[in-house]
C-alpha cells in the first residue's frame, strides 16, 4: 500500500499530458468541465486540479475501483479479496464499496447484534465489524443466517480475545468474505443446526465467489463443515477455505464434506483435526470439482480423503498424520473404493462412473513417509492438475509447520488464539496424539474470549484514528474512498493492516 500526494509543481506537466490523454480519472473529467467554458482561465483550472489532489472527500461508495493497468495492483487478474488470498473464492469483493455496520452487542438478534447486522444488509454490500467480544449464543436450533450477498465479516475488528458464534454459521448467498472468528457448536444443538458451518444452494439456486479465511469451527454434530446444494439445478461454485481450523466432530466424527454440485472449491492450509474421516470428502457421484493443497491432517482413525465418482480433484502438498492410529486403509490418503461414493448408477448418473473421474497427486506425505492411494484412484491419475486455481504448492515437508503457524482465528494478531486453539495446535506440534472429544457443553468447556476496549473511531468511519492520521494525515477520509488508487478502499486497507 502506498500513500502519496502529487507535488503543486508537476502540476503544469501533468495538465498537458492530461489534455492529449483518453482518461477516466477524475481530474481530466475536471478538467474537461473547464476547456468546455470559456469563462475560465488557466490559473483557474491549476488552482482547482491542486485542490483535488488534496481534497479526498469528493470519494464516494461510487467511486470506480481502477483497472489491471495500476503498478500497485497483482497484475495477475482480477483484485483479490485480500492480499493473502488464494485459490476459487480469492476475488470475492464481499462489502467493498457497500456501508459499514458495528456489532456492539452479543445478543442473538436486535439492534446492534450481528444476525440484525446481516439481515439488514443492503444490496450494495456491508462490511460488518465489531465493539464487542465473547460468545454469540446461536445455539440449540437458532442457527447464524446469511442470505444476503455482498457481506464481508470482519472478525480482526474485535477487541479483547475476539469473537465467537455458538452455534452453526450459515451462509446461502453469494459473494461473502469471512475472516477471524470461531464457531463452535455442541451438545445443546437441536433441528438443522447440526454443522459449524454450511455453505448451501437452496431451491436451486447458486451460491458463489465465499472465501473463509482464519475461522476455528468444530464441535458439530454431523460434519464440521457442510457444502451442498439442495437440488439437481443449484450449485456452490468458487469457494476457498484457507487457514482454518476444522476439528473433533462430536457426534459422528466428520470434518468436512462436498455433497451435491460444488464446484470449483478449494481447501488450502488447513488444520484438520481428530477425526474420524472426510477430510474432506466428496459424497455424490458427479458431486463438482475441488483442490486440496497444503493442509495438515491430524490424527484420524478411518480415511482422509474420500473421492466421489465422477469428479476432477487434485491432491498436492498434504501432510498426513495418523496421530498414532492404525487405518484400515493403511497409507492409502486417497480413497475412492467406498461404497459411500459409488452411487452414480443409482442416481441416474450412468455416464459419470469411475472412467469419469480424474485425480492429479502429488507430493503428500503419510506420517513422516510418502503417502499412498487405493487401486481405484491409481486407475485414474492424470499428468497435470486438472482444477487449479493458481495456487503454487510448497513441498509436503513445510506443511506442517506452515500450517501451524497460520491456522485459526486471530493466529498471529493481537487477540491472539484462544486457549482451546492454542493447546490444540500444541497437541499437533508436539505430536501429543490423544482422542477425539465427544461432549462439549456451553458455556463451561468454551474458552474465554476476553473483553477488551475498541479501538478508537470517532467519525464512525470504521478506522482507528491513529492509523488515519498515519497513513492520511487527518480523519476527512471517507471509508470507500481509495487513497492510494490500489483498488481496494480505505476501509479494506485498515482491515488489511489488521489481519495481514
Amino acid at each position: 500500500m502506498k500513500f502519496k500526494k502529487t507535488a503543486p509543481k508537476k502540476v503544469l506537466l501533468f495538465l498537458s499530458i492530461l489534455i492529449f490523454s483518453i482518461s477516466c480519472s477524475k481530474d481530466s473529467d475536471l478538467l474537461q468541465e473547464y476547456i468546455l467554458s470559456d469563462s475560465t482561465d488557466t490559473e483557474e483550472v491549476i488552482d482547482d486540479i491542486v485542490d483535488n489532489e488534496n481534497d479526498e472527500s469528493i470519494n464516494s461508495g461510487n467511486n470506480d475501483i481502477v483497472d489491471g493497468n495500476n503498478t500497485d495492483k497483482d497484475d495477475s487478474g482480477p483484485l483479490k479479496a485480500f492480499p493473502s488470498a488464494e485459490g476459487f473464492g480469492k476475488n470475492a469483493t464481499g462489502g467493498r464499496g457497500g456501508d459499514l455496520y458495528y456489532v456492539t452487542n452479543l445478543n442473538s438478534d436486535g439492534p446492534g447484534s450481528l444476525q440484525y447486522g446481516l439481515s439488514t444488509t443492503p444490496s450494495s454490500g456491508r462490511t460488518i465489524l465489531f465493539k464487542v467480544s465473547g460468545w454469540i449464543d446461536h445455539g440449540g436450533s437458532d442457527y447464524l443466517v446469511l442470505n444476503k450477498p455482498n457481506i464481508t465479516i470482519a472478525g480482526e475488528t474485535a477487541p479483547g480475545g475476539g469473537i465467537g458464534i455458538r452455534g452453526e454459521l450459515r451462509i446461502q448467498n453469494d459473494n461473502v468474505i469471512v475472516r477471524h472468528i470461531s464457531v463452535r457448536n455442541d451438545d445443546g444443538w437441536s433441528g438443522s443446526n447440526q454443522a459449524a458451518v454450511r455453505i448451501a444452494a437452496y431451491n436451486g439456486e447458486s451460491t458463489e465467489d465465499i472465501i473463509l479465511d482464519h475461522v476455528s469451527l468444530g464441535w458439530a454434530s454431523d460434519e464440521n463443515l457442510t457444502v451442498t446444494s439442495t437440488s439437481n439445478t443449484g450449485y456452490v461454485n468458487r469457494v476457498t477455505v484457507q487457514n482454518c481450523i476444522i476439528d473433533n466432530n462430536l457426534n459422528t466424527g466428520y470434518n468436512a464434506i462436498n455433497y451435491w454440485n460444488v464446484t470449483n472449491f478449494t481447501y488450502f492450509q488447513n488444520l484438520f483435526g481428530y477425526s474420524t474421516d472426510r477430510n474432506p470428502q466428496s459424497t455424490t457421484c458427479g458431486a463438482g470439482s475441488m483442490e486440496v493443497i497444503n493442509n495438515m491432517i491430524y490424527s484420524y482413525t478411518q480415511g482422509a480423503f474420500i473421492a466421489s465418482w465422477g469428479i476432477d480433484f487434485d491432491v498436492i502438498g498434504n501432510h498426513y498424520d495418523t496421530g498414532g492410529n492404525s487405518l484400515p486403509w493403511g497409507d492409502a490418503v486417497v480413497q475412492m473404493n467406498d461404497p459411500r461414493v459409488q452411487n452414480c448408477e443409482e442416481l441416474g448418473k450412468t455416464d459419470l462412473g469411475l472412467e469419469a473421474t480424474r485425480l492429479y497427486y502429488e507430493d503428500n506425505l503419510f506420517n513422516n513417509g510418502p503417502a499412498d492411494y487405493d487401486s481405484y484412484s491409481k486407475s485414474r491419475l492424470q499428468s497435470a492438475p486438472q482444477v487449479s486455481s493458481g495456487i503454487i504448492a510448497y513441498p509436503a515437508t513445510q506443511t506442517r509447520n506452515n500450517v501451524l503457524t497460520n491456522a485459526g482465528a486471530y493466529n498471529g494478531l493481537q487477540q491472539g488464539l484462544n486457549s482451546y486453539d492454542r493447546d490444540l495446535i500444541n497437541k499437533v506440534q508436539n505430536d501429543l496424539q490423544g482422542t477425539r472429544l465427544t461432549s462439549r457443553i456451553y458455556p463451561l468447556d468454551f474458552p474465554t474470549l476476553g473483553q477488551g476496549v475498541p479501538y478508537v473511531d470517532t467519525d464512525n468511519d470504521g478506522m482507528e484514528d491513529q492509523w488515519e492520521i498515519k497513513n492520511f494525515g487527518d480523519l476527512q477520509q471517507f471509508h470507500n474512498g481509495d487513497y492510494d488508487n490500489d483498488g481496494y478502499t480505505n476501509i479494506e486497507e485498515f482491515l488489511h493492516y489488521l489481519a495481514e
